[in-house]
C-alpha cells in the first residue's frame, strides 16, 4: 500500500484547535487503525515549526527543518499534520519545498483547507480580542 498524507491547513477561527486537539488526544486510537497524527506539541498544532514575520508590509513564511523531520517520522500508511500557519503560505518557494519532501515519503497528497466568510471571520476575531483585551493581552 501506498502512503498518504492529509495536510490541514486551518485558517484561524475555523475550529482548527478542536480539531487539533482531538486528534492528539485520539492519537494511540488512530495508530490501532493504521493512522498517524504527527506533532509534537501538545496542542496538535504545528505551526512552531513554520517562521512568520512581517517584511515590507509582507506577510513572510519560511518552513524549520523540524517541521519536515516531522514529516519523514510516520511509519503508518496514512498520516495527518495540522498547522493554522500553512494558510499563510503564499511564497512559491516555500510551496515547492514542502512539495518536494512530503513527495520523498508519500505516494498520495490530500490538502484540507478551511475557509470561512469573511464578515464571520471578523465579528470573532473582535469578540476574540474583546476577550483578550478585557483579561490585559492581545490576541
Amino acid at each position: 500500500m501506498s502512503k498518504k498524507i492529509f495536510i490541514h491547513c486551518g485558517m484561524h477561527k475555523t475550529g482548527s484547535s478542536s480539531i487539533q486537539h482531538s486528534l492528539y488526544n485520539s492519537r494511540n486510537d488512530l495508530i490501532k487503525y493504521g493512522w498517524d497524527f504527527i506533532s509534537d506539541n501538545p496542542s496538535g498544532n504545528c505551526s512552531r515549526h513554520i517562521s512568520v514575520w512581517r517584511e515590507n508590509g509582507e506577510v513572510r513564511t519560511k518552513f524549520q527543518s523540524r517541521f519536515f523531520e516531522l514529516l519523514e517520522s510516520s511509519q503508518s500508511d496514512y498520516t495527518i499534520i495540522s498547522a493554522e500557519h500553512l494558510s499563510v503560505i503564499s511564497s512559491e518557494g516555500e510551496i515547492r519545498k514542502l512539495k518536494k519532501e512530503v513527495e520523498k515519503n508519500y505516494a498520495e497528497v490530500e490538502v484540507i483547507f478551511y475557509l470561512r466568510r469573511q464578515d464571520k471571520l471578523a465579528i470573532s476575531f473582535k469578540a476574540q480580542a474583546s476577550k483578550m483585551l478585557s483579561i490585559g493581552k492581545l490576541p
